[in-house]
């Protein structure tokens, strides 16, 4: 579901945390291996003020952002925040002669506090964003041409390659995503403990438009929408601190999501015979999905003080899940700008049947640990914990092919150690981590018939450290670094054939004429075994009243799978650097700043897969914005 404008436009954001390893004890069964927690912030009561933000920068990216805090009377007060967020495109398509890639979005949140007394209160919120992208979301260029199709590109001045930013999708593409939700909160404290219950409602639909082959000719074309809401209730309840701290309560939630997509093709390109010009469709019309997935949960979390320096840590959640789904090819509706068929589409689809599919499972996820504190600033801990995701029913976007997707579950031993030194001005954090998935869900490319599957691989096992560190220097210095090793490896996988690469590997089960491939002992796609950063801060005075602030990060990123046994698809490792200075009063009443994100401009891939559609050796990079260089300007007033 979409989260509304906090994701597109980081606006009155109070706080981020990113927790790492299995949460769904309290934050529910798609939190399995670790959370990203955004939280903004709330309405203060009787006080006036508010902060207005403009940046501008490379690619025309520009951002403006208004937030208010208005008191309406001594027991309430409402917080209204606004933003408006674009930039161009940075994928040129020579084809269409389109750039592709630029943004457009806008939305807004509110927040209306009521406190009627020391005991009670009553946050409601509403928010919406609306976003358009230029461009299918697959940003696609070529990265290694087939070698039948070098004099496609040689004809049209592109130089495949990984820095290659030019399209040859002949295709129109955009993307179009509305979202939008209602909350109600409401805390009763009573005896210490605190009573909530959270009552919330999103909406998001939206429409696309893709090709699905980056060439300069019609080979797969389609398009769609989609919609889905969500309504969800939590009853929990706090406990004040004392000997035995804990969250109990109880979760449920209903996801209903419909997708019409239709996908058509000219077989004469792939060398069936068929007349060139001529369309059949993939999908057998319009390819509509319907899932309702029905979730309720019971959890409880703690931690129970043995002694001043020792505490044990457990929690528990069971969760029940039901998922119904239904598909079908429909041939009946007729074309439209995002479902439909193309003005050549000469073989009328013929339907496909009403198909429908169901599971549910009711599973406990939890932890157990333990910490003791050798002293003020040292501290020792371990967990045992067990994660959860829910099972699923899916449809491809193509031809309905249905998956039963198992759910998923992870157990996890985390042990680590915090640390502070010299003062606290060195602080030095660790931990070792052990992670073993079952029926781990994995999102698959299938080149064949270019579809992503969601389908179960029979085992995964992470493995590794972090380590992170802290230190102030003195004279408005400070530094931060850390880093995280870990090697994510299949277990067991049995999956398809890949096109590139490793097929002495392959195998054929008796009885079919499918080939398969055991990627056990292969890097999970997308897991980088090497991921650090480091970064410097540096304030000072500059003048009478007038404080610096500059930082400067660098991000590193170790060489990258994104095909299972797929050697083409691999993106070689990376550094960012990012940089920025700010002046400003002591006051903070204002504030004007120069930043650069990627400063070098490294180019890099959001992911590297087999090209769809193309003899062997074609391979293609999914561009991303943030792998260009960006620099710019901003001006923030508070008031």
């Amino acid at each position: 579901m979409g989260l509304g404008p906090v994701l597109e436009s980081m606006v009155d954001v109070e706080r981020l945390e990113v927790l790492k390893g299995p949460q769904g004890t309290q934050f529910g069964k798609n939190a399995s291996s670790g959370v990203v927690s955004i939280s903004t912030r709330r309405p203060a009561l009787r006080k006036f003020g508010g902060e207005a933000t403009l940046s501008y920068g490379a690619l025309n990216e520009h951002e403006a952002s208004v937030t208010l805090n208005v008191p309406l009377s001594e027991t309430m007060a409402a917080r209204v925040s606004v933003f408006d967020h674009a930039h161009d495109g940075f994928v040129d398509n020579v084809v269409r002669q389109e750039t592709w890639g630029g943004l457009k979005a806008s939305g807004g949140r509110a927040k209306l506090l009521f406190a009627p007394a020391v005991n009670l209160d009553v946050l409601i919120g509403a928010d919406a964003t609306r976003t358009r992208r230029e461009g299918p979301s697959q940003l696609w260029t070529v990265r290694q041409a087939a070698p039948s199709q070098t004099a496609v590109y040689t004809a049209l001045r592109i130089a495949p390659g990984a820095d290659n930013t030019q399209a040859a999708e002949d295709a129109s593409g955009y993307t179009r995503v509305n979202a939008s939700g209602v909350s109600a909160e409401v805390n009763y404290r009573t005896g210490g403990f605190t009573l909530t219950s959270v009552t919330a409602h999103r909406i998001r639909d939206g429409s696309q438009r893709y090709g699905l082959d980056a060439l300069p000719a019609t080979i797969v074309e389609g398009g769609g929408n989609f919609t889905s809401t969500q309504d969800s209730q939590e009853l929990r309840v706090t406990s004040p601190r004392g000997v035995v701290e804990y969250v109990a309560g109880a979760y449920w939630s209903q996801l209903k999501s419909v997708t019409s997509d239709s996908n058509w093709l000219q077989p004469a390109l792939l060398g069936a015979p068929v007349p060139p010009g001529v369309f059949v469709s993939v999908s057998e019309g319009v390819n509509r999905t319907t899932t309702i997935s029905d979730s309720a949960a019971l959890f409880g979390d703690g931690k129970l003080r043995l002694s001043e320096s020792t505490s044990l840590l457990a929690g528990l959640r069971v969760t029940s899940d039901k998922v119904k789904a239904s598909n079908i090819g429909d041939a009946s509706v007729p074309a439209g700008p995002e479902v439909g068929n193309p003005p050549g589409f000469l073989v009328p689809p013929v339907g496909r049947a009403f198909q429908v599919g169901e599971t549910s499972a009711t599973k406990a996820s939890g932890r157990i640990g333990g910490e003791w504190k050798a002293g003020k600033e040292l501290m020792f801990y371990g967990t045992v914990a067990k994660g959860y995701l829910g099972p699923t029913i899916t449809f491809s976007s193509q031809q309905g092919l249905r998956s039963e997707v198992k759910a998923q579950s992870v157990d996890d031993l985390t042990l680590g150690v915090k640390s502070e030194w010299l003062n606290r001005k060195l602080t030095l954090n660790g931990s070792l981590f052990h992670n073993h998935y079952k029926n781990l869900q994995v999102g698959v490319f299938r080149a064949a018939t270019s579809e992503f599957i969601t389908e179960n691989a029979g085992a995964m096992t992470s493995k590794g450290f972090e380590v992170d560190a802290s230190a102030r220097m003195g004279g408005g210095l400070s530094a931060r670094v850390s880093l995280t090793y870990a090697r994510a490896q299949f277990d067991d996988y049995i999956t398809q054939c890949p096109t590139s690469g490793n097929g002495a590997r392959c195998f054929t089960p008796a009885g079919t004429l499918t080939s398969l491939y055991q990627a056990a002992g292969d890097d999970v796609p997308g897991a980088p075994k090497l991921t650090s950063t480091f970064g410097l801060d540096y304030n000072t005075a500059v003048g009478s009243g007038v404080q610096m602030d500059a930082s400067l990060s660098l991000s590193h990123r170790s060489k990258t799978s994104y095909g299972v046994g797929e050697p083409d698809s691999v993106q070689d490792g990376y550094t960012l650097v990012n940089a920025a200075v700010k002046f400003g009063p002591d006051s903070s009443a204002w504030s004007i700043g120069l930043w650069a994100r990627n400063l070098f401009d490294k180019h890099y891939q959001a992911a590297v897969i087999v090209q769809p559609f193309s003899p062997p050796g074609g391979v293609v990079n999914w561009n991303t914005r943030d792998a260009r260089r960006a620099m710019g300007l901003s001006i923030t007033v508070r008031f």
